[in-house]
């Protein structure tokens, strides 16, 4: 669809970075990020520092994705800080689902 912002980069005065590292020390701090998530978690932490979590602009109706083409995982534009963890933990899933070959 839209372009991609990568996660290493700021725009809008946001920096994204910090944005998916907040997000993801968030999923790394609970119950299950620390128990049955802690691979998605290494996954996560691995695919933000490499640049390829990102945002961009998915429609209206498209939260976030993964891209087994790319190994990239864009979220939404529209999807609130609050939110994020949840997206980047379900599409985490599919992101260590595909290095599985699953």
């Amino acid at each position: 669809m839209g372009t991609t912002e990568k996660g290493n980069g700021a725009s809008g005065g946001q920096n994204k970075e910090n944005e998916f590292n907040e997000a993801i020390g968030k999923i790394k701090n609970t119950k299950w990020g620390k128990g049955d998530g802690k691979d998605i978690v290494k996954t996560l932490e691995q695919m933000n520092a490499e640049g390829k979590i990102g945002r961009g602009d998915l429609g209206s109706t498209t939260r976030a994705q993964f891209d087994p083409n790319t190994d990239r995982i864009t979220v939404n534009l529209n999807v609130d800080q609050a939110h994020l963890p949840g997206r980047l933990a379900h599409e985490g899933s599919h992101a260590l689902w595909n290095i599985q070959g699953q």
